[in-house]
């Protein structure tokens, strides 16, 4: 997967945009810096909550626990001059570029994000849009004239020239598949779509009311193809086999804390047959690799031995 982050020969320029953009009485969140290159524009969004409010998993803002299917704390969106828009959201109707969080830190009652927009928007009044459902915050928009980036755009200093390849994002991002809320603008310009798959986990949206959807191409909850699917085990990108999962034998606890495997897992051949003989000690030892935000041993014998339980039997990609 490859997401914009700031250029590596150039000196970005900072333009003023920032303050606080949407706030209630335990939440408030703000725009530290925005710093504009020739390529792009990076934001650092902060977010604080009131101690006394609520305590929050940090884990949360970074889809790593069982509610990673549904759980974006902050959703952010802009509408430019054009009628176009960008966001932390997939499948937009108008997209004109992606707005991917590459850098961020979370606790309990804080969070600092790091986005990257992929382009530079056109000029004119363009709106910033908030809102964070889950933390009950509601929407607000922001009027703003997108000119000012441009112009500290038009004043970055280019240090050497760049070679232009991309840089892909780390393979343990494992961004939460967000889901949209039933009204407002986030709802008039995007769809509930899930995007592919990241990281092994399912891009699952689950509704308020009723049983997951899954993509129409799907089968049994589960890719029929490996397009953009990494190895559950090892994040190898040349997946052979698919393993649809009963959704309702994937939920399981470890010390004490909740957690859910996805719909599916898809694995490599040399995974598989790791799998298919039975040797968890070697496949929890290729775990430890690729399962980073695990810390133990224990945890990732669990996930196994929940996967062994809900699979449904092995398939082999369609392509």
């Amino acid at each position: 997967m490859i997401r914009w982050i700031p250029p590596l020969n150039e000196v970005g320029v900072r333009v003023p945009l920032d303050g606080v953009i949407n706030r209630c009485a335990d939440v408030v969140v703000w725009i530290n810096q925005t710093v504009a290159y020739t390529t792009g524009v990076e934001m650092t969004v902060e977010v604080r909550i009131r101690k006394d409010a609520m305590t929050f998993d940090g884990g949360l803002w970074f889809g790593r626990d069982g509610h990673r299917s549904s759980v974006v704390p902050l959703l952010v969106g802009f509408e430019w001059a054009d009628g176009t828009t960008s966001s932390n959201l997939p499948s937009p109707e108008l997209n004109a570029g992606g707005l991917g969080r590459f850098r961020g830190t979370a606790g309990a009652h804080n969070a600092s994000f790091a986005f990257g927009l992929d382009h530079l928007p056109p000029r004119g009044e363009s709106v910033l849009v908030t809102a964070a459902p889950f933390l009950r915050l509601s929407e607000r928009k922001i009027t703003f004239d997108a000119g000012i980036i441009l112009d500290a755009a038009s004043r970055v200093e280019v240090l050497w020239p760049d070679d232009r390849r991309p840089i892909p994002c780390e393979r343990g991002d494992r961004d939460a598949v967000p889901r949209i809320p039933s009204t407002g603008w986030f709802a008039d310009h995007y769809v509930q779509a899930p995007p592919r798959p990241a990281g092994g986990y399912a891009a699952v949206v689950t509704p308020a009311k009723g049983a997951p959807r899954y993509p129409d191409d799907w089968v049994d909850g589960a890719p029929t193809n490996s397009t953009d699917q990494p190895c559950a085990i090892c994040g190898s990108v040349n997946v052979v086999w698919v393993h649809p999962l009963d959704i309702d034998r994937t939920s399981y606890r470890v010390y004490g804390k909740g957690h859910s495997l996805p719909s599916f897992w898809a694995l490599c051949e040399d995974c598989e047959q790791m799998y298919r003989a039975g040797n968890d000690d070697a496949v929890v030892a290729v775990m430890e690799k690729y399962w980073i935000f695990q810390d133990t041993d224990e945890q990732l014998h669990q996930a196994l031995t929940v996967f062994r339980r809900a699979d449904k039997g092995a398939r082999r990609f369609s392509s």
